[in-house]
């Protein structure tokens, strides 16, 4: 799998009409609508050439609480196309915003 991260030049990352920089924003406007919760972070954005498809590893919030440290957040995955639409999304994880842990994809 050839991954392209945030910190990768977006300008030389493109497939199809969208760089590293349209899926991010594409990533951040439609997971509320995709997952039925509000957004908290986009933190990863990568090209699977096997797939062929956009990945991206978003953190939305599923339990507000008090102290915030408490949150529940859910990692989820959201696999765009080459032209920019939604194939795919699961929730690989949920954790306590306060709690350390180690993103697996």
């Amino acid at each position: 799998m050839s991954t392209t991260s945030e910190s990768t030049d977006s300008t030389t990352e493109q497939r199809g009409q969208f760089d590293l920089d349209n899926i991010r924003e594409r990533a951040a406007s439609r997971t509320e609508a995709i997952t039925q919760r509000p957004l908290d972070s986009v933190h990863t954005v990568e090209y699977d050439e096997d797939a062929q498809r956009w990945r991206t590893l978003v953190d939305v919030v599923e339990r507000r609480s008090v102290p915030d440290t408490q949150d529940i957040l859910g990692v989820y995955r959201i696999d765009f196309d080459d032209r920019g639409n939604a194939v795919a999304f699961e929730r690989l994880q949920r954790y306590r915003r306060g709690d350390r842990i180690s993103f697996v994809h």
